[in-house]
């Protein structure tokens, strides 16, 4: 149990730190605007604020990660007769709204 409530802890962080980011990138102008084109997207990685704020993203999540006890919540699940490798990922539910829009 302990080890479900890990990658739930995980889940929930992610969630929370990625809901701003998909807030913006869900929404059809700022899609146009970057992700229309090559040069849309060489556009927004050019611009300092969007880059700080991917940096502190990933830099908040790993930390958050790292105090969750992501090791011992993933061995915990490796000896599990019952584990569900579909649950290890605490970025399957954001893959949809993610790819979605750079498939078009």
């Amino acid at each position: 149990m302990a080890s479900s409530a890990g990658i739930q802890q995980q889940q929930e962080v992610l969630k929370w730190l990625l809901e701003p980011l998909s807030q913006q990138w869900t929404q059809l102008e700022w899609q146009d605007r970057y992700l229309s084109s090559p040069h849309g997207l060489v556009q927004l990685c050019s611009e300092a604020p969007v880059m700080w704020s991917i940096f502190h993203t990933v830099t908040f999540f790993e930390r958050a990660l790292k105090r969750s006890g992501l090791k011992k919540a993933h061995g915990n699940l490796e000896n599990s007769s019952t584990s569900d490798s579909t649950t290890l990922n605490p970025m399957a539910s954001h893959v949809l709204w993610m790819l979605t829009p750079l498939l078009k």
